[in-house]
């Protein structure tokens, strides 16, 4: 998604509550948002559910996006990976039923690629075994394996530094190391 697309006079429509702007918005980013969505939770219900409260949370807060501190589409990004984790998280799961099929391969010639990993064992337990990396580390992993997001954007997204996220997916493949080495 890129929010070249969604120009400033948009982003000013939709901020005093004009709703064709909002809609150009849902528009462009509905794809980014299923996406999250659907990596988050399993059921088609619970999809629907996250995405439209994550449209209504968004416009509820759209006076508080500030193009000085982000671009809209990370605002929105970090908004909606915000309110989709708060919702699940009551239930005391994190269903992540990720597949592996669309992760975008590592150097070949890295031992820690998770491509290497994912042809060397059953996909089905690697896929249990990510739902075993702690949050902080498997949400940092999926931004970046799956979602091609770049580390900077990951770190404006999540409020932390780029170190940090990192540390983060470096973690997040050691961690699914030595789960699937175990099993």
């Amino acid at each position: 998604m890129d929010s070249k697309r969604i120009g400033t006079d948009i982003i000013a429509a939709f901020q005093k509550g004009d709703m064709a702007a909002f809609r150009a918005i849902y528009d462009e980013t509905k794809n980014m948002m299923y996406s999250i969505a659907q990596k988050l939770v399993k059921n088609d219900q619970d999809i629907e559910d996250i995405m439209h409260d994550v449209y209504l949370r968004l416009y509820e807060q759209r006076d508080k996006y500030n193009p000085k501190k982000a671009k809209f589409t990370t605002w929105a990004y970090r908004v909606a990976l915000n309110h989709a984790l708060n919702m699940i998280k009551p239930k005391k799961w994190l269903p992540i039923d990720i597949d592996l099929d669309i992760f975008i391969p590592v150097k070949a010639d890295d031992s820690d690629s998770l491509e290497r990993m994912i042809t060397d064992e059953n996909l089905s337990r690697v896929s249990g075994a990510l739902k075993n990396i702690p949050v902080k580390y498997r949400i940092c992993l999926v931004m970046k394996e799956i979602e091609e997001l770049s580390y900077q954007e990951i770190a404006d997204i999540l409020g932390i530094n780029i170190g940090t996220v990192r540390s983060r997916i470096y973690r997040a493949k050691d961690s699914l190391k030595k789960i699937l080495v175990e099993r």
